[in-house]
C-alpha cells in the first residue's frame, strides 16, 4: 500500500519516491502534474517521473493495466501505477510512474506557433515510429485518444519521436476539437469515451497538418466556426484545402481526415503509402446541403448537422427557432427533408410563438 513519506515525498508500493520539491512542468500534462521519482529498486538508463492525477477525475484502470510495461521506441513507458497515501489522507491520489521523455515537446500547448516539419519527416521520421504503436495499440484493444503536436516528444536518438501518456485524464478529454472527428468533438469533452481506433487515425491526420504547417489549422472565427465547417465541408476541405501540400501529402490527409469511420484509413494504407503504393483516396460523403441556407445566430447553415449545432449553442434562442415557421420551411422547401420536419413537428409541437421547452429541443 502506498504511503505518505516525509521530507516532501510520497512513496508509492514502498518503492517509488515522487519528490515533491522537484516538478517537472515541462513534461506537466494538461490535467496532471509531473514530479521527478526515485526508484529504490532499479537501475534504469533513464530517468523516471510520476504524473499525479486529478482526484476528481475517473480513472482508465483497465487501460492502464494492458500497457503496463509496454515497451516500443516510439512510445512513452509507463511503469507501474497506484495511490499514494493511506485512505482518508487528503493527500492520496493515482499516481502513474513513467520513464521520462528523452526530450522536448515537439510543438507548444495552446495556440503558439512553431517551425513547422518538411514533409520528409512525416515520411521518415514520424510515421515510421507512430505506426508500430498504432498497431500494438490495436491488437491489445487500448485507444490512445490524446495524439496531438504538444504530447509529441523527440526520442532523443534523432530518430523519430515519441508519443507521450494517455491516462492522465478521461479519453480525449484534453483533445482541441479540430483533432476530433465531427461526432466527438461536439461531445462533452469529458464525455467523449474511449471511441474506436479510427478515431486515433483521424488525430494522426489533424496532428500530421499541424506539424506540416507549424499551427493549428485556422477558421475565421473560433473554434465552434472550424467545426461548423467540418459539418458543412468535410474535415479535410475544412482543416487543410486553403494550405498548399503536395500531391502525396493530399492523398494521405484525406484518408485520415475522412469523415466516415469505415473509409477512413489505417494501419495497411498508411504501411502502402509509406512503401509508394499509392491508391485513390475516396472522398468522405457529405450530407445533403439546402438549396439555401438559414441564418442561426450569427452563422448560415446548409447541413442538418450544423443547423443542429447551432441550434445547441444558444439554448434560448434555439427553443424559438425549432418552432419558427421559417425553420419548418427550410426544412421542406431547400433541405427537403419532409420525413425530418414531420418528426420534427411531433416533438415540439406546431410553429408558433412558445418556446419549445429544454427537453423538446435537446430531442430536436
Amino acid at each position: 500500500m502506498a504511503e505518505a513519506a516525509a521530507n516532501g515525498k510520497l512513496t508509492l508500493k514502498g518503492r517509488y519516491e515522487i519528490v515533491m520539491d522537484d516538478p517537472l512542468p515541462a513534461f506537466d500534462s494538461p490535467r496532471a502534474k509531473a514530479y521527478s521519482v526515485i526508484d529504490s529498486q532499479g537501475d534504469r538508463p533513464l530517468p523516471l517521473m510520476g504524473l499525479l492525477l486529478d482526484r476528481r477525475l475517473p480513472v482508465r484502470l483497465s487501460a492502464i493495466e494492458e500497457m503496463r510495461d509496454c515497451r516500443l521506441p516510439g512510445l512513452l513507458t509507463l511503469l507501474d501505477s497506484g495511490q499514494t497515501g493511506r485512505r482518508g489522507d487528503a493527500h492520496r491520489q493515482m499516481c502513474l510512474i513513467y520513464e521520462r521523455p528523452a526530450g522536448a515537446r515537439l510543438a507548444p500547448g495552446g495556440d503558439a506557433p512553431f517551425k513547422p516539419f518538411p514533409e520528409e519527416a512525416i515520411e521518415r521520421q514520424i510515421l515510421p515510429r507512430m505506426l508500430p504503436v498504432l498497431k500494438e495499440l490495436q491488437a491489445r484493444n487500448v485507444t490512445h485518444r490524446a495524439i496531438r503536436p504538444s504530447n509529441l516528444f523527440h526520442s532523443g536518438d534523432n530518430r523519430g519521436l515519441v508519443l507521450g501518456e494517455c491516462f492522465s485524464a478521461p479519453p480525449a478529454a484534453d483533445q482541441p476539437d479540430f483533432l476530433e472527428p465531427i461526432e466527438s468533438a461536439m461531445a462533452d469533452p469529458l464525455g467523449r469515451g474511449d471511441g474506436e481506433h479510427t478515431d486515433d487515425y483521424y488525430a494522426l491526420g489533424a496532428t500530421i497538418l499541424c506539424l506540416l504547417l507549424g499551427k493549428k489549422p485556422e477558421a475565421e472565427g473560433g473554434g465552434n466556426d472550424l467545426l461548423h465547417l467540418k459539418m458543412e465541408l468535410g474535415s479535410f476541405s475544412a482543416l487543410a484545402s486553403r494550405y498548399t501540400l503536395s500531391l502525396p501529402i493530399v492523398e494521405m490527409l484525406r484518408g485520415l481526415l475522412n469523415d466516415d469511420p469505415r473509409d477512413r484509413w489505417g494501419i495497411t494504407d498508411l504501411e502502402h503509402w509509406l512503401a509508394g503504393r499509392h491508391r485513390k483516396t475516396l472522398r468522405g460523403k457529405l450530407p445533403p446541403k439546402a438549396a439555401r441556407a438559414i441564418t442561426i445566430g450569427k452563422a448560415e447553415c446548409v447541413t442538418s448537422q450544423s443547423a443542429a449545432f447551432r441550434l445547441s449553442l444558444d439554448w434560448e434562442s434555439g427553443a424559438q427557432m425549432v418552432r419558427n415557421p421559417a425553420f419548418d420551411n427550410w426544412l421542406r422547401r431547400s433541405l427537403h427533408v419532409e420525413e425530418m420536419a414531420k418528426s420534427l413537428h411531433g416533438i415540439v409541437g406546431g410553429t408558433g410563438p412558445e418556446p419549445a421547452d429544454a427537453k423538446a429541443l435537446s430531442r430536436a
